[in-house]
């Protein structure tokens, strides 16, 4: 994806694999958050991120309120981290991107040891 496309506040998909020979594939929804936010770096461009959880706290009220109740902090790390710019295309993806990935899951070398459904 080309990084030129990001949206700040939406949802992109990192896609990957938790395996090096194996198809065993991990995705993490990641919240677009905005470019050089705290500066440009001296290595180019970077790509800010965040969690979904830490992003959308002001949101999850019933949630808040739970922790606060139990005794627990809602404070607990921003989520927030960085991509370098050569890295970012491959990073996160839009919903497209993800489609794509699956669809080519079961084509995967030894998708047939770890995937269920696959022939």
């Amino acid at each position: 994806m080309d990084p030129a496309e990001y949206e700040t506040g939406k949802i992109y998909f990192s896609c990957g694999y938790l395996l090096r020979f194996r198809p065993v594939p991990v995705f993490n929804p990641v919240v677009f958050i905005g470019k050089n936010i705290y500066g440009r770096s001296d290595e180019g461009d970077l790509y800010f991120f965040q969690e979904p959880e830490a992003y959308f706290r002001e949101e999850l009220n019933f949630e808040r309120l739970q922790n606060q109740l139990e005794g627990e902090s809602d404070e607990d790390g921003d989520g927030i981290f960085f991509v370098k710019a050569e890295h970012v295309g491959d990073f996160a993806t839009d919903v497209n991107g993800l489609r794509e990935f699956v669809e080519k899951l079961s084509s995967e070398a030894n998708a047939r040891d770890v995937l269920g459904g696959v022939r």
